[in-house]
């Protein structure tokens, strides 16, 4: 079932940039009526396709049932067992404008009962917050992610428009290795502020700190925070350039509490925003990272340079909005490996195939292997996947029903099964379902 974040359904265009206020493009007014998005092209927060209209104040409360089949609920890799499955959920998305600042709130919270596995009954609950002010040459952003899911957050069956951080990739905790089923709860909280320089230059300071927890599992739990410093410069009103220095810290509470991961990396940035239409980051350069794991012999202390890239484009038509994003770095093995290095690739299309019919994809591939391979052992490695697609159509003023299917696929190469998957994963779901809409509640 979905937990992405649902906006109050528009009139005449469903396909609209996630809500941000109650806008004058949702009811098709012309790209051009928007306000440009002034963030920094290095900051720890995506850019955007900027903000829409007269934005106004409210509260938007909304439903979701759906029943569907799972091949395999407890994510294993070789079973398949087709497991009826009820979902319900309820988001609420609340916006409250002021003068020089703003707060948002996204919430979504549900559970999924099995038939005949009552075992794998579960709750799931996934928040975004937001609060930011604006003076004449300061900027300040706070921000705050938190999930408690039963599973892997990457392509978790309804998941896959919120399975990615809504931060930079590479600032939340790494969650792109499938692992059975057990739950897992992640936090990661930003602090961005920007000092504008003059008309075409600013700095940008940020921070984080995330961490991700496996109550109950023999999973690997670990902490991440680091700093951002960077100088942004803007070559017109369109593309902007910028450098950065990185500072990533991760460390591993419990008996894992020896390991450590210390990183620098030094970025070079562009960014392209058309208002409306187009937001690209781009940004790539070399990472140095000091491990220290006493399992390692016969010295536990190790160096090596790597690369690390992290890319965004966001691309808006009338009827079709598509993102993708790229990422390359060494970070926590997502509970299984202690360090593993990481490229992940995500995709959206969202798009009005006809009058009355909507259609979704979001799509996912993730590579993690241990940067320190031992010598002679096979070098541990995950190949994940997933699809997740749906087709919805209004059946009344605030209903719209939707059919929904998702695939999730991993192989990995190591020898002994253990929490992660072993062999080859394949895994379908698929069902029907309704969500019902409240009408916006504005808030003056």
């Amino acid at each position: 079932m979905g937990l992405a974040a649902q906006e109050p359904t528009p009139e005449v265009d469903r396909v609209v940039p996630p809500v941000a206020g109650i806008t004058a493009e949702d009811n098709g007014s012309p790209a051009e009526e928007a306000h440009p998005d002034a963030g920094p092209v290095t900051g720890m927060l995506p850019l955007t396709l900027g903000t829409f209209g007269t934005e106004r104040s409210f509260l938007t409360p909304s439903f979701r049932f759906s029943q569907t089949v799972d091949s395999d609920p407890t994510v294993v890799a070789g079973v398949s067992d087709a497991v009826p499955t009820t979902n319900l959920s309820a988001n609420a998305v609340l916006q409250q404008i002021w003068t020089r600042s703003r707060f948002s709130l996204d919430y979504t919270g549900g559970g999924s009962i099995y038939a005949g596995h009552s075992d794998l009954n579960s709750i799931f609950q996934v928040a975004r917050i937001r609060q930011s002010f604006q003076f004449r040459r300061w900027s300040l952003t706070l921000a705050d992610d938190v999930a408690d899911v039963p599973e892997s957050a990457f392509g978790y069956p309804g998941l896959s428009s919120l399975g990615a951080s809504s931060f930079v990739s590479g600032t939340a905790p790494n969650q792109t290795i499938l692992t059975n089923h057990a739950e897992q709860i992640t936090n990661t909280t930003v602090g961005q502020v920007s000092y504008e320089l003059n008309s075409r230059s600013s700095l940008t300071v940020a921070g984080n700190f995330g961490l991700l927890r496996f109550p109950g599992s023999s999973l690997l739990d670990s902490n991440q925070g680091g700093i951002q410093v960077g100088y942004n410069y803007n070559l017109d009103p369109r593309d902007s350039l910028g450098v950065s220095y990185g500072l990533n810290l991760i460390r591993y509470p419990g008996p894992s509490a020896s390991q450590k991961l210390d990183s620098h990396n030094v970025q070079l940035a562009f960014g392209r925003r058309i208002t409306g239409r187009l937001a690209l980051r781009v940004s790539a350069g070399p990472q140095i990272n000091q491990i220290d794991d006493p399992t390692l012999r016969p010295v536990s202390n190790v160096s090596n340079v790597t690369w690390m890239a992290q890319s965004s484009l966001l691309y808006r038509l009338r009827a079709t909005q598509v993102e993708l994003s790229y990422a390359h770095t060494v970070n926590a093995g997502a509970g299984i490996l202690g360090i593993a290095k990481t490229d992940e690739v995500l995709g959206s299309l969202t798009t009005r195939l006809t009058r009355t019919l909507y259609g979704s994809l979001h799509a996912g591939y993730a590579h993690n292997t241990n940067p320190l391979a031992a010598g002679g052992a096979p070098n541990p490695a995950f190949n994940t996947e997933f699809v997740d697609a749906r087709l919805e159509r209004p059946l009344a003023h605030r209903a719209t029903g939707f059919l929904t299917y998702s695939f999730q696929h991993q192989a990995a190469n190591v020898l002994e099964c253990g929490p992660a998957l072993c062999g080859d994963l394949n895994r379908h779901i698929g069902g029907v379902g309704v969500e019902w809409h409240m009408r916006p509640m504005l808030i003056h």
